[in-house]
């Protein structure tokens, strides 16, 4: 493939401008040499008879007329590559407008699930109770809430000390497996109490990643997910692993999507050596091959 840079129109017009005008030379110089040689040759001169003009037109015509056919259809195969390298050009253009258009419309459609999955999480709840004093003899406790990213916090250290206290402390023995198996169980018991609080988070969370996965460009596709993934914190991304570690109905799928992309590459070491107990996920989760 040749490594010139493509012409622009106005170039590739001049360029037809000046070979046409190089044929027009061409063929006047040749009719010129032609009835310069038939002269010199045959007569020496201009002859005063009728019939030496119409054999100089035969011998004119017979020597020029080839030339000039073959002349025309040079110039027909001209326009003819002319004429394609137009349509390629056009295709090409047309791709990229293509291309550009996808692009916009993957972005648009990205940064607003962005937007959605946030909306989401603002209302997210986490309520508990907290002591108030006591009246009459009689504890008193006022009901709480928190919103938000605070919300998810809290989830995940209700997840996290129900497992301690399960795990860390009863099973501190047992076998890996046996460890693993016991989260996630405890998983299952969290989220049956909490399924309906943050359903709505996790089906987000797959339905971005999935438009993520639908992106042409493997390369942008790991660069959008890496985006999406700087934006959840260390309790979203355990609860995700949790989730996917699970028997969920969107879980393998989640999984597959957070090995692709390496989504757990950002856990503290604290967080990581708990996810690796789950043995669930590739190395690859961890950006580790």
């Amino acid at each position: 493939m040749s490594d010139e840079p493509k012409k622009t129109p106005e170039q590739r017009l001049a360029d037809v401008k000046r070979k046409i005008r190089w044929i027009r030379y061409a063929a006047v110089a040749a009719l010129l040499l032609v009835l310069g040689l038939y002269l010199i040759r045959f007569h020496s001169g201009l002859s005063d008879e009728v019939s030496d003009f119409g054999q100089a037109g035969d011998f004119v015509g017979g020597f020029l007329n080839p030339l000039f056919a073959m002349g025309a259809l040079f110039a027909l195969l001209y326009t003819i590559v002319l004429q394609v390298e137009e349509m390629q050009d056009m295709r090409t253009e047309f791709t990229k407008t293509v291309d550009a258009a996808k692009h916009q419309t993957f972005e648009a459609t990205f940064f607003q699930m962005l937007r959605l999955h946030n909306d989401n999480i603002e209302r997210i709840t986490f309520e508990y109770t907290v002591a108030r004093g006591v009246t009459g003899g009689i504890p008193q406790r006022a009901k709480r809430s928190n919103h938000g990213r605070e919300a998810m916090r809290n989830y995940y250290e209700k997840l996290r000390e129900s497992i301690d206290e399960t795990v860390v402390f009863e099973d501190l023995d047992g076998k890996p497996e046996d460890r693993a198996k016991r989260s996630k169980a405890l998983f299952q018991e969290f989220y049956t109490e909490h399924g309906l609080a943050l359903g709505t988070y996790f089906i987000t969370v797959h339905e971005i990643m999935s438009l993520v996965d639908s992106y042409e460009d493997a390369s942008d596709s790991t660069k959008y997910a890496r985006l999406f993934a700087t934006q959840l914190t260390t309790p979203e991304l355990m609860l995700i692993a949790y989730y996917c570690a699970s028997t969920q109905r969107l879980s393998r799928a989640l999984t597959r999507q957070v090995d692709m992309h390496s989504m757990l590459d950002m856990l503290d070491e604290h967080s990581y050596m708990r996810i690796i107990d789950l043995k669930h996920f590739d190395d690859s989760a961890f950006n580790l091959i």
